[in-house]
């Protein structure tokens, strides 16, 4: 096994569990909100879910009942690098797949880091441009 499959492997089972926390964490919620109390809604949601991200490292859900979470600014263009850094033949169906994230996620990615700069595309490939 070379190195770029097993740093391939990793990538995926890395997505993988990240995929089943966020499922375990909308099952969190969706019991938290069976215990008696009216689900909330508006600034009272928000207020909560801002809590609760900041307890548990910053991130923002979407909505007060959604298990998406929103990136840190910069977050997915960072990972998006990385993983071209890593892995400079793939594309955006790839990429998408590797890091977890849509393909619509990546290609608006894509085109922004090409747009200002740090992406410039080489032949089939894109070239991280440091």
């Amino acid at each position: 096994m070379s190195i770029a499959s097993a740093r391939r492997d990793i990538e995926r089972e890395l997505a993988e569990i990240e995929q089943r926390r966020m499922k375990l964490q909308a099952a969190l919620a969706a019991l938290q909100g069976l215990d008696g109390a009216a689900p909330r809604r508006g600034r009272q949601a928000r207020a909560t879910a801002t809590a609760t991200a900041t307890a548990s490292g910053g991130r923002v859900a979407a909505a007060a009942d959604s298990p998406r979470l929103r990136a840190r600014r910069g977050e997915t263009a960072g990972r998006v690098l990385d993983h071209l850094r890593a892995h400079p033949e793939d594309r955006g169906t790839a990429i998408a797949s590797a890091l977890g994230l849509s393909r619509a996620n990546v290609n608006n990615t894509l085109t922004k880091l090409k747009r200002t700069g740090r992406l410039r595309p080489n032949g089939k490939r894109l070239v991280v441009v440091d």
